[in-house]
C-alpha cells in the first residue's frame, strides 16, 4: 500500500468485512441450506473484499511491489521439506495453547470430513493459503516492511493470528506468520508463504480424513471423548476429564518437544539452503545482524518520507486489535 497508516485502516476494515459475510452468510444458513464450504469460503471473500476495493478504487496493482519471483522446482522441494520440518513445532505451539483454548480448527475439519477430500482441500487450504497470504503476507507485510523486516513480520504475524479469532489458532498462527515471512525473504516470493500455508492446512485435512472415525466414534477434535473410549480414562478412575485431557497433553508435548528441537535445527539448515538457492543468503544474514540492518534501515528510513511518523501502529490499527479480541470471547 501507499502508506503505513492506510494498512493500519485497511486492517480493522477487513476484520468488519469478514465479521459481516460471516454472520450474514450464517443468518441465511438458519433459513436455508447454506453448504459449510460455502459459509467458510464468503469468510474468505470477506478478507479479500476490502483489498479488492482498495486496489480497484486507487488503482494501485499491489503486483509491482509485492515479491512474488518464480520458484524452481528444487526451491519449491526445499520449501516443502521446510515446512514440514517446522511441523513438530507447530504442533508443540497448538498443544500448549490447549491448556487454555479448545482446539478450534477441528471442529471444522470434521464437519468436512464428510465433504470429498478435494473439496475440502479447496476451501481449507487451497483459498485460505492465496487469500490471507495475499492480504497478510502481501498488503500488509509488505507495507510494514518499510520500517524494517521484523517490524513488518511482528505487525503481519500479530494481525494475521487475530484474524483467526480464537486463542487457539491465534498462538500457532502468529509463529506461522514469522515463519512466512522468513520464507518470502529466503526467496523473494509470496509464492514460498502461499506453498507453506497450504501445505500446513492440506496436512490438516489429509489427517483429518485418516483418522476419522468409521463407526460413529468420538470426532478427531475431541480429546476427552477420544480418551475415554480408548479405555485410557478406566486407568485413572480418580481423574477428572479434563485433569486426564491435561496430563495427555502434558506428555504429548514432553515427546513432540524432543522431536520439534531436531527438527528445528534441521529447518533452519534448509532457510539458509533456500536463502543460498535464490541469491539471497547476504540479505538472509543481514535480517540477523542488527548492526547491518539497522544500517539498511537507516538508508531505508531517509528515503521513504512514509516513515517520518514515530509509531507504526495508530489508533485504526488498535481498534481491529480489540475487535478481534473481542471475537474471543464472543465467538
Amino acid at each position: 500500500m501507499k502508506t503505513i497508516r492506510g494498512a493500519n485502516i485497511l486492517f480493522p476494515v477487513t476484520v468488519l468485512s469478514y465479521l459481516a459475510v460471516s454472520f450474514f452468510t450464517g443468518f441465511l444458513a438458519r433459513y436455508i441450506p447454506v453448504p459449510v464450504p460455502v459459509l467458510l469460503v464468503a469468510g474468505e471473500i470477506g478478507i479479500m473484499l476490502p483489498t479488492a476495493i482498495y486496489c480497484l478504487v486507487t488503482r494501485n496493482n499491489p503486483f509491482r511491489w509485492i515479491q512474488r519471483k518464480r520458484l524452481d522446482l528444487l526451491t519449491v522441494l526445499l520449501v516443502v521439506l521446510f515446512t514440514y520440518c517446522m511441523y513438530p513445532l507447530i504442533m508443540v505451539i497448538n498443544m500448549f495453547s490447549m491448556f487454555f483454548a479448545d482446539n478450534a480448527a477441528a471442529g471444522v475439519l470434521d464437519i468436512l470430513s464428510g465433504l470429498p477430500m478435494p473439496a475440502a482441500l479447496l476451501v481449507i487450504a487451497v483459498v485460505p493459503a492465496v487469500f490471507e497470504e495475499f492480504f497478510c503476507r502481501g498488503m500488509l507485510y509488505h507495507t510494514y516492511r518499510r520500517r524494517g523486516i521484523w517490524t513488518g513480520a511482528f505487525i503481519s504475524a500479530l494481525m494475521f493470528g487475530l484474524l483467526h479469532m480464537n486463542l487457539n489458532q491465534f498462538c500457532y498462527a502468529f509463529f506461522m506468520g514469522i515463519m512466512f515471512v522468513l520464507l518470502i525473504e529466503a526467496t523473494g516470493s509470496i509464492y514460498a508463504s502461499m506453498l507453506a500455508h497450504f501445505l500446513y492446512n492440506g496436512t490438516s485435512v489429509v489427517l483429518t480424513y485418516l483418522t476419522a472415525p468409521s463407526d460413529g466414534g468420538a470426532a478427531s477434535g475431541d480429546l476427552s471423548a477420544a480418551l475415554e473410549e480408548s479405555g485410557l480414562s478406566a486407568l485413572y478412575p480418580g481423574m477428572s476429564a479434563e485433569a486426564l485431557q491435561n496430563l495427555f497433553l502434558a506428555s504429548g508435548i514432553l515427546v513432540m518437544e524432543f522431536i520439534a528441537i531436531a527438527t528445528t535445527a534441521l529447518a533452519v539448515l534448509l532457510l539458509i539452503a533456500i536463502a543460498k538457492r535464490n541469491g539471497r543468503f547476504g540479505h538472509l544474514r543481514v535480517l540477523f545482524s542488527s548492526k547491518k540492518r539497522k544500517a539498511a534501515e537507516s538508508v531505508r528510513s531517509i528515503q521513504d518520507k512514509d516513515l517520518k511518523p514515530r509509531h507504526v501502529v495508530d489508533i485504526w490499527a488498535i481498534l481491529g486489535i480489540i475487535l478481534c479480541i473481542a471475537m474471543f470471547f464472543i465467538l
